[in-house]
């Protein structure tokens, strides 16, 4: 009875010992795949890390590449206005001198080419000088009605051969035109009348455009006070022989009217000045005695 008993104990321990868990395929096939699933998971991370990265470090480069472009286009820029504007057109370059006030090495011809100057011919009404020019009459117009610069000259044109006439109008937009090279006597003032010893040939004219009420533009103040200095130096005429019709001719003129004698010497003068100083920087001089500032005629008033 004991035997059989043992007998079957020992069967039962033996089946329980079968029975217990070990490990099983599935469960190191679950390891595997754990650890396949961690792989890949890994390097989908890395690739997608990668990725980014590199998305972020293609954006960083063509941020910072077209930051040089950007510079290097904008310093070709800067370079080429540059060299542009160093290498200005021979007709620019007149220009540029009209207006700095140191055009007077260029001839009035080579103004008109330039487009500095406009033609608008006397026919008729002119003469050689027998004189050197040693003075510039500001005159204006004061037609009844406004009338542009051409008009003007059409109007003394058709007074026949022997007719009054300006070497220069300056226009009401600034233009300024030339009826005849200032080397030729044209007849702006009446000689009989004029006093100071000023007659038609010692004198250059300029006809401002103006009437009724009208004001000078600011476009004529700066032409006029342009024009008058390249004049003065081409023809070495002194700031108080520059004046009115009206100072030298009083008995019966009263032009340029209204005229800011004032002002047009400020504005010369300033212009002077920096053509002065432009001259002397390019040649590394001093502009100590650059200008005589505000000389102007003895009667200051127009009209």
């Amino acid at each position: 009875m004991n035997n059989k008993l043992c007998n079957v104990f020992a069967f039962i321990l033996l089946t329980a010992s079968t029975c217990q868990p070990t490990p099983s395929a599935s469960s190191a096939n679950a390891g595997e795949i754990t650890d396949r699933s961690t792989r890949v998971s890994t390097k989908v991370s890395t690739k997608a890390s990668t990725k980014v990265c590199t998305k972020a470090g293609t954006e960083a480069s063509t941020k910072s590449s077209t930051k040089v472009c950007t510079k290097a286009s904008t310093e070709a820029s800067t370079k080429a206005s540059t060299k542009v504007c160093t290498k200005a057109s021979p007709t620019a370059k007149v220009t540029i001198a009209f207006n700095g006030g140191f055009a007077e090495t260029y001839t009035p011809a080579q103004l008109i080419t330039a487009g500095v100057f406009k033609s608008a011919p006397l026919v008729g009404g002119t003469r050689k000088r027998t004189e050197a020019v040693k003075y510039i009459v500001l005159h204006s117009t004061e037609t009844e009605s406004p009338a542009d610069a051409q008009r003007v000259v059409r109007s003394w044109n058709n007074r026949g051969k022997s007719h009054p006439g300006a070497q220069y109008l300056v226009d009401r937009d600034g233009s300024v035109y030339q009826t005849v090279s200032p080397e030729i006597t044209t007849m702006h003032v009446n000689a009989f009348k004029t006093r100071f010893g000023v007659n038609n040939s010692n004198s250059i004219g300029i006809e401002i455009v103006r009437s009724g009420k009208q004001t000078y533009t600011p476009k004529q103040l700066k032409s006029i006070t342009c024009l008058c200095l390249y004049l003065q130096k081409r023809f070495d005429i002194a700031d108080e022989k520059v004046v009115g019709h009206y100072y030298v001719q009083p008995s019966d003129r009263t032009d340029p009217v209204g005229f800011n004698w004032q002002m047009f010497a400020a504005s010369k003068t300033t212009l002077n000045y920096l053509a002065t100083k432009e001259r002397s920087d390019k040649n590394g001089t001093s502009i100590a005695s650059a200008v005589d500032t505000g000389r102007q005629p003895p009667n200051k008033k127009g009209g």
